[in-house]
């Protein structure tokens, strides 16, 4: 899988050209189009029957749902070439969902405690798309870019970060003998286990109490923002600390997401958290450094 990357060091990113970006389904980025179209299926990746005479339901039938809409599209057969085309059908899709878990599914907590879900039991999970936004945590914008350049190949995982019980649900993915992306096993743990604990901690309180937040700031935070009047298409410069709640977007603050391409974090203490919100295509990055003891946001880019 190919994850997201950004063009210049603003916030200007683009999509590979591969099947679709998880970025482009997840947010509705598309242009304004409509909730289905929205969620990036290229022709290519959704074969969807514009022959809207043909789907009309009979005045005693109720109409059908976007979710119903969706579940009826047929998965494309390139759909386990990347990870983020996988992830999102199997995020929409109960039936594909179902196909693609190995049960008995082994549920883990807090890597002791182990437990068994059957077939019969199996109750779709969502991992994105009744959220109104996505997030993924990374070392450094150096390794965000790398990563760009380097497919998934084996596995990778979802985590499910729930910042007011402190505790994490991660699913773990593996490809198959045949090159399937197949959900294997599923863990639950506290913010302890986890290497960026520390910083969810943090995190959890920063977002949600604001005189907090205040005095996690650095005293100049580097912002950049989108400028279209611009020759280069960015604004860049510092604004203080105080200045922070007029640029300042609303922050997640009861779970986030977490996709694990391969992140290694081998600095627990330098953290960019890269967010992208549904409909209107906002995105933004946030820089986290912790210094003498003390975690600080010290930068911003939308």
């Amino acid at each position: 899988m190919k994850p997201f990357h950004r063009m210049r060091a603003a916030v200007l990113w683009a999509a590979k050209p591969v099947a679709i970006s998880l970025w482009c389904v997840l947010l509705g980025a598309c242009g304004g189009k409509s909730p289905m179209q929205s969620l990036g299926f290229e022709v290519d990746q959704v074969h969807v029957n514009t022959d809207t005479t043909a789907q009309l339901p009979s005045p005693v039938d109720s109409l059908p749902t976007e979710e119903d809409l969706m579940e009826q599209q047929p998965v494309s057969h390139t759909v386990d070439e990347v990870f983020d085309d996988f992830v999102v059908n199997f995020d929409m899709k109960s039936s594909f969902q179902r196909q693609r878990v190995s049960f008995p599914m082994v549920v883990t907590t807090d890597g002791a405690d182990a437990d068994t879900i059957a077939a019969s039991e199996w109750q779709h999970r969502y991992l994105f798309m009744r959220q109104d936004f996505c997030t993924v945590l990374w070392n450094s914008e150096t390794e965000m870019m790398q990563m760009s350049e380097t497919p998934v190949e084996a596995s990778a995982a979802v985590e499910q970060i729930y910042l007011h019980s402190h505790t994490i649900t991660t699913l773990h993915f593996e490809r198959d003998e045949r090159g399937q992306w197949i959900l294997v096993s599923i863990d639950n743990e506290d913010f302890d286990h986890h290497p960026l604990g520390e910083f969810l901690y943090f995190y959890s309180q920063f977002a949600t109490d604001s005189l907090y937040q205040q005095r996690h700031l650095a005293p100049h935070l580097h912002y950049v923002t989108a400028d279209d009047n611009s020759d280069e298409g960015i604004i860049e410069g510092t604004i203080d600390s105080d200045q922070w709640r007029e640029f300042a977007p609303e922050l997640p603050h009861d779970a986030i997401t977490n996709i694990r391409y391969g992140q290694s974090y081998h600095d627990p203490y330098r953290i960019v958290m890269q967010m992208q919100g549904f409909g209107g295509g906002f995105q933004a990055l946030f820089y986290f450094r912790r210094d003498n003891g003390h975690w600080k946001l010290t930068g911003f880019e939308n």
